[in-house]
């Protein structure tokens, strides 16, 4: 067989989540590597989420921009966004982030090709938050995710990723890759789960089935 392989560290006991394919918004952003890597498709609202979408707990996942031609978005949006200004925190390459209201503030530090940026969910505190890490330092903290997504009318927040033509950026949930890349450095999570680039803060999980069934049934 000619061409090489790739081999990831999930199994049938425990799948990472990926980009979800059937999850089209208003457009789409084109998926490839197994659904890890997403490139924007010029349309005018191009967007992905992952595959699972957690309720609870404290997660944590990496993006690689690896082509930035306009402005890669990445962050959460309220459940069944689709477009518009409101209902997203999304983080610009040039350290913008706008908040679900559609205000715009700015992180400490923005990002570029081959940064990684990490996202560390909290939904279970009494002021939820997404925090972003840019190269494993922390560049914005917002709070009240919860109330700021509605969870309470919409659902779940969702992980999301806003692509524009030639933008590309591969996402690594614990499985050890961005596409085709591996982690250089593979640092679990607190249950000794995962592959990350970076150490994801204490307490704070790969998105995966093991990991969201010991949150559901501990």
């Amino acid at each position: 067989v000619n061409g090489t392989m790739t081999q990831t560290i999930d199994t049938p006991s425990n799948v990472f989540a990926t980009g979800n394919p059937l999850y089209r918004g208003a457009n789409n952003n084109l998926f490839s590597n197994g659904n890890l890597t997403f490139t924007g498709s010029g349309e005018s609202f191009p967007i992905n989420i992952a595959t699972f979408q957690p309720s609870a707990g404290k997660w944590y996942w990496e993006t690689k921009p690896t082509n930035i031609a306009n402005a890669p978005l990445i962050g959460m949006a309220w459940n069944g966004y689709t477009s518009g200004g409101t209902g997203r925190i999304i983080y610009y390459p040039d350290g913008t982030i706008v908040t679900p209201d559609g205000n715009s503030t700015s992180a400490s530090a923005g990002f570029s090709v081959n940064d990684i940026i990490g996202c560390a969910l909290d939904l279970d505190s009494a002021t939820t938050t997404l925090k972003f890490y840019t190269n494993g330092t922390l560049v914005y903290t917002y709070n009240n995710v919860t109330t700021g997504l509605e969870y309470s009318t919409r659902g779940e927040g969702m992980i999301f990723w806003q692509l524009y033509t030639n933008d590309v950026v591969s996402a690594n949930f614990g499985n050890g890759y961005f596409g085709t890349t591996a982690v250089a450095s593979a640092n679990a999570d607190d249950n000794g789960i995962g592959a990350f680039e970076y150490t994801p803060p204490t307490g704070f999980l790969a998105i995966c089935t093991k990991n969201i069934n010991e949150q559901e049934y501990s």
